[in-house]
């Protein structure tokens, strides 16, 4: 996952069935002010299909 200059890398496991689906924490980035876009891809060849994206939730870090 990409948003601005900073990159989340997560490595994605099979769950055994499209409508089983994982939550997972990435870690922690700095969004800018404004118009911002989140990127998700893959870092290498895809053979078939990846993975079902259901949610992105971004939530306010502790101070």
């Amino acid at each position: 996952m990409e948003v601005a200059d900073q990159r989340l890398t997560w490595t994605v496991t099979a769950t055994g069935s499209w409508d089983i689906y994982q939550s997972r924490k990435l870690g922690t980035i700095d969004i800018p002010s404004g118009k911002t876009r989140l990127t998700v891809r893959s870092d290498g060849k895809i053979n078939q299909a990846l993975l079902d994206l259901k949610t992105v939730r971004l939530r306010v870090a502790s101070q």
